[in-house]
Parts: structure tokens; sequence; C-alpha cells
């Protein structure tokens, strides 16, 4: 462990005798490193021991003198003026030696001498870095206020005032800053520094950014330090580049900066671009990457990641049997419990080196493996494909394997593939009980719905694409988002819902309604009124749009909004939203307020996952409770003068026979009451609105089948 990696273990442990100590052992080292002498000092200045330090930072003026480079020593005499509180003579007159040597000719010199302190010597603390920052003051030039204000130009500066005039881009108006305010919180900034450029011509900038994105991001990095993609955005969106056109802008930027030599790429999202000082060519990088002594899963990931942003490493056919050597080494190492990875190192070794496949591989693929989970496990996303483009081949069941894959797996492009193979083949029978499974359970495959959904809308070729399959899949669309919407984990699904059928005027909408029975339109705005998801001006648009497919909508619109008004329930169903509404109120509420308040005090709410999930759970709970209690207020309990027994209506147990002669019994109640298990229907159901109305022995169909009353009696008998 070096010396600087030690002092800094000391400070964490809030050890400062222990890092005198070796700071003692430190000056007395043949070998001293300019820039670690300096670390060590900027680590000093920014910890809690800063004035601990101060009477023994001098002692680093012995250090001076084994250093070769004269600009090393300044930044090392800079620093230890930064911390010393000892104002010695000695100090002083280094400082001063220095200072004439380098600005002695400059305007006003004796007077910013005295402005420092270096005249009297009475105190003169970061005396040369003062300095500098006068010799910088001049009207038009750029400062950086480091307590928050931003980059700001000087418009005015008084010696005899000791003040200066400043435009910052954080505050509004021109702020007067004393001297010695300017000694505490100013940094100079060259008129090239990026964030100089940003401030005084934008325009100019942004114009650079466009033409050649790599030099303005280095610049970028370079100026500022290691940035992160969300801190390269902070620092460039809508300042530098449209929001308009940011997207496409940083899509094409990022990647160019990513394969540029001299920037080291992050491993995470979280992590920041590094520009390094010089230029390291990729084939030194992986082969730097092929020399470490990774874990197996962490070394797949990286050097798959690599070679696929770097191609031209796999040229050198060293570089290439050098991998193989690794790949087969970690192989050779793995258990027989590690099947997973030594899947993905066969599929590897078979895509990039053009191997046969292994025949260990072959019989991994034959045997009974449990597909689904290895698909989903695979730690190199697009092996994904290759592994199931190996399955096509090696299985003579893998249609009904891709079936399976289809509604599990997350990837969009591997369900792509998967369809694209089943409709090649021509397996119809397989899709159309994939797809039945789908469109009977939509809430147990969310995301695959939805994105079988969006790709029926744009082909004509596809299972349940005719006009009958649509209608189905659309009706099942508002059954899943009635289900999910109260879900936080598909907060972001039901937003990319709602924003499906409501762009473009609501053309999804018009499209699936046209041309359909005025029974099917009804059922689709009553499943419209029970999603919270939809506000009043979405059913309204909803409601005109179906009148202009249906006009006798406009006739039947009084009984539409009389069913709406109304919210038929038992005495049970009335007391059960009730009790949700108290716990809501008095449980759910209080408990959310003290997550909210736990969440605040982890800080930066900007990136607080954690307070964001609990204000969105406040939001939901906040809803949920408007709507419930809106809706008791619309409730009326069922009692024996409402239930008509001559015919099927709300609160009525009907009998019907199908056309099978098949019995099958339903409890049409209200919303709250409803269990499909219990084959208890809900009086908004398709199925009940189709039957309502109907006397014994009358006949109506309802999917393809047809049913007759048998017998009807009161729920409350």
């Amino acid at each position: 462990m070096g010396y600087l990696e030690e002092m800094n273990l000391q400070l964490e442990n809030q050890n400062f005798l222990s890092f005198i100590q070796l700071w003692e052992e430190y000056r007395s080292s043949t070998d001293v490193p300019a820039d670690e002498l300096i670390e060590i000092f900027e680590t000093i200045r920014d910890s809690e021991y800063q004035e601990h330090f101060g009477p023994y930072a001098e002692e680093g003026l012995e250090l001076i003198d084994k250093l070769d480079d004269p600009e090393r020593k300044l930044d090392v005499l800079r620093a230890i003026l930064d911390l010393q509180t000892t104002n010695s003579e000695i100090l002083a007159q280094q400082s001063l030696v220095f200072l004439k040597e380098n600005y002695g000719d400059k305007p006003h010199y004796n007077e910013k001498i005295r402005l420092v302190g270096l005249r009297s010597q009475a105190e003169f603390k970061g005396a040369i870095r003062n300095f500098e920052l006068l010799t910088h003051m001049e009207k038009g030039k750029f400062i950086y206020h480091t307590g928050g204000w931003g980059v700001g130009e000087i418009i005015d500066i008084s010696l005899i005032r000791e003040q200066l005039s400043i435009e910052f881009e954080n505050v509004l108006g021109v702020k007067e800053l004393s001297f010695k305010n300017a000694f505490h919180n100013l940094v100079p900034v060259s008129e090239t520094h990026f964030l100089a450029q940003r401030f005084g011509n934008p325009d100019q900038l942004e114009k650079e950014a466009k033409e050649d994105p790599l030099a303005v991001l280095k610049l970028l990095i370079s100026d500022v330090g290691p940035l992160n993609a969300h801190e390269i955005k902070d620092e460039l969106f809508e300042v530098v580049i449209p929001a308009n056109d940011w997207a496409k802008w940083w899509q094409s930027a990022r990647a160019k900066l990513k394969k540029d030599p001299q920037v080291k790429p992050p491993e995470s999202i979280s992590q920041p671009f590094v520009l390094l000082d010089h230029a390291i060519s990729h084939l030194e990088t992986f082969k730097e990457l092929l020399e470490k002594d990774l874990e197996v899963e962490e070394f797949l990931q990286k050097s798959y990641q690599y070679t696929k942003q770097h191609l031209e490493v796999l040229k050198d056919s060293d570089l290439k049997a050098l991998y193989r050597e690794k790949l087969l080494k970690h192989l050779a190492q793995l258990h027989d419990s590690q099947e997973l990875l030594k899947i993905q190192i066969y599929i590897l070794i078979e895509d990039i080196f053009n191997d046969h496949l292994d025949q260990a591989l072959v019989k991994v693929l034959q045997s009974d493996i449990d597909i689904d989970y290895l698909i989903n496990a695979f730690h190199i996303g697009p092996l994904k494909k290759r592994f199931l483009e190996h399955i096509r081949k090696q299985r003579s069941d893998w249609p009904v394997v891709f079936s399976g894959i289809f509604l599990n797996i997350s990837q969009h492009f591997l369900r792509e593939y998967v369809l694209k193979e089943l409709v090649k083949a021509k397996h119809e029978n397989v899709q159309k009980e994939m797809l039945k499974k789908l469109l009977e359970h939509p809430v147990m495959y969310p995301e695959c719905f939805f994105w079988y959904f969006q790709k029926l809308q744009l082909s004509k070729e596809l299972l349940y694409s005719n006009k009958e399959g649509l209608m189905l899949f659309f009706e099942s669309l508002f059954v899943l988002l009635y289900h999910i919407e109260n879900k936080p984990e598909y907060n972001d699904l039901v937003k990319k819902i709602h924003a499906f059928i409501s762009k473009k005027h609501y053309q999804l909408f018009r499209d699936n309604v046209a041309d359909t029975p005025i029974e099917f339109v009804r059922e689709i705005l009553l499943l419209v009124t029970k999603c919270q998801t939809f506000d009043n001006h979405d059913f309204k648009t909803f409601l005109s749009l179906a009148k202009v497919v249906h006009p006798k909508l406009e006739d039947q619109q009084g009984d539409l909004e009389s069913e709406e008004s109304v919210i038929w329930t038992t005495q049970e169903g009335y007391h059960k939203i009730q009790e949700r509404i108290h716990h809501i109120a008095t449980v759910e509420t209080v408990q959310n307020a003290k997550e909210i308040e736990v969440a605040r005090s982890y800080g930066d709410l900007r990136e607080n996952s954690e307070y964001k999930f609990a204000q969105e759970k406040r939001a939901r709970l906040q809803s949920e409770m408007k709507l419930l209690s809106s809706q008791l207020g619309q409730a009326r309990i069922l009692s024996p003068d409402d239930i008509d027994v001559a015919k099927v209506g709300v609160g009525t147990i009907v009998e019907l026979v199908n056309l099978k002669g098949k019995t099958l019994k339903y409890t049409i109640l209200g919303p709250w009451d409803a269990d499909p298990d219990k084959s208890i229907l809900s009086f908004q159901s398709q199925l009940a609105v189709t039957m309502a109305g109907h006397k014994i022995n009358e006949s109506f169909d309802f999917k393809d089948d047809t049913y007759t009353v048998n017998k009807i009696k009161s729920y409350l008998d």
C-alpha cells in the first residue's frame, strides 16, 4: 500500500496523529513524485483536518528541492500556501521570488502584493493563488463561482474599492463582490474553457457541437472532469443542444465518444466517461483486458462488449488466438453446475471463431432443459438470439418451445425473432394456441400483450389481424389496463398504453370501433369508465367518436349516463368500499407520509428513486380515494323492489342453456361484488349487457354461441 493510500485511510478513520506520522516518513523519502505530493495536499485541503495540518504545511518546502520540473515546483508551492497557517518569513520570501520572476512587469504589481498580504506578511494564506486571480481579473474575463452561482463575466473592477462587478449565469442581475469574498469563492476560467464558451457564446458552441460533437464533448470532460451520461446531459441539454435535437445528437455523439482511443468509456450508465492523458490503442486496451484476472461472468461481458464496439481487435491474429485461449481456459475451470456459463462460452466460440458447434452444447440443447430460465438468465444479451437459433436448428419441437418463450421473454427483439420464425414456418396451430393464451390472460403477460397489440395495428398478415380478432384484442386491452393501472411495477406500461390510445387525436379508437356492432362499442365505453387512467375529457372524446360510428348512441346516451351514474351494490359490497376508503385515509396515507419523509432525508431528490416511488404512491392513493369516495356517492344498495325477475337485469340469478344443452348459471350484481370465478358478473360486463332485458325462453347470441334464458330469480330470495 502506497503512502497516498495509507494517508487517505488514516483520514477516513479520523486518525490525524497516524497521518502526521506517515507525513514525517514521507518527507524523508528520497523519491518524491510531484503528482503524488500535490494529491496529498489536495486530500488534506478537502478534509476536516485542513486547519490542523496548517502548521505542518511549510515542511513541504524541503520536498520542492527534490523536484526537477519548474512548473510542478510552482504547483507544490501554491498548494503549500493554500494550507499553511505559519505565515513565516521563508514562505513569504519564496512566494515573493516566484511572483517577481513571473509577474514583476505586470500592471499594479506592488498593489496586488499588498492585497494578497505579502507586503505586511501578517496573513498571506493562499497568496499565490489569490495573486493569480487578481492578475486574471480584468473586464471581459471569465471566472467560476464555487458557491453555486456558476460561470460569470467580469463587468467592472476597482483596485481602489477592492471590488468587482460580475454577471453570473445562475443569478439575476450584476453582483458586486469584494476582493476578500472573491479570494474565497472565485476561480479563474480562460475564454477557451467549456464553461466560458457556454456562457459567453452558446450559439457558437452549439454550431461547433453539431459540426464536431466529439471535440466539444472532450473539451467538456477535460475542463469539468469525468461525467456520466446524465451529467453530460445536464451540461448541454437546451443550453447548447436544443431539446428537440438532443436524442439524435446524443446517440451519434455517444457512439463516437465510446470509440475514441483517448476516452475511457463507462462500464455502466452511472459511471463517467474519463479523458485519458494520451490515446491508448484499442488493441492495447483489449490485450490488457485479456490479461486481467477477472471472474468468468465479468470477463465474458466485458470482452464481448469490447469486441462488438471495436471490431478491429479481432483482426489481429495474435489477440484473437489469445482471446480463444482465455475462453477455453475459463471453460475448463467451470463446474458441471455452471451450465449457463458453459453454454455462453460455447456459443461465443462458435460465433467469433466459426468453430463447429461443440457436441457438448448440442447435447445440452437437445436435453430437457429449462429454456425459459436460461434465456432470461443469459449474461450477454445478444447471445440470447444465437441460443434460440441453435434451438431452432437442433430441436424438432422448437415451435412449441418458441411459443412458450414468446409469452415470457422480456426483450422485444427476441420476441420479434420468435414470431418471425413461427410465421415463416407456417405453424399456425402453435401460434393460435399461443395467442389464445395471450388474449384470454392478458394480465399474465402484459408486456407481451401490448407488444402484439401494437403489431396487429400495423400488419394485416398476422393471426387475429381480421376485424373480429382486432375487436377481441381491443377489448382485452382495456381489461388489461383496468387490472394493471394501480400496480407500481406497471406505471411505465400504463403510460405507454394511454399514449398509444390517445395519440393522433385517438386514431386508434377510431380505427378499432369502425364497422363494429353497437353492442361492442357500448362494451368498450363501459370498460373505459372503469379505467382510472382516463379522465372526463378522454371519455367524452371516446363517446363522441363512437357516435360517429353509431348515431343511435345519441338516443341511448341517457341510458348510458344512467348506468354510469348509478353503481348498484349489495350491503356487503358497500361496506367493503367504505372500509377501503377508511384504510387508505387512516393507515396507508399515514405510512406513505413517513415513507416520503424518510426518502427526502436521502437528499438529491432528482436522483432519489425512493422519493419518486413514495410520491407516485401518494398520487395513486389520493386518486383511488377520490374515485372511491365519488363512486360511493353514486352507489345504490339493491333492495327487493329494485329487482325485476320478469327479465334479466341487475340483482337477478339467471340460468342459461346453450346450443349443446349445457346449463350455465350467472348472478348479475354491481362491479364491487363481481367475482368471475364464482360466476358473479358485473352488470357492466359484456355478457350481462348482452342478456339484459331478455325474458324466460328468449334467446340471444354471444361469442359464436346461442343461449336461451331458462330461469330467472332474485338474488335476495
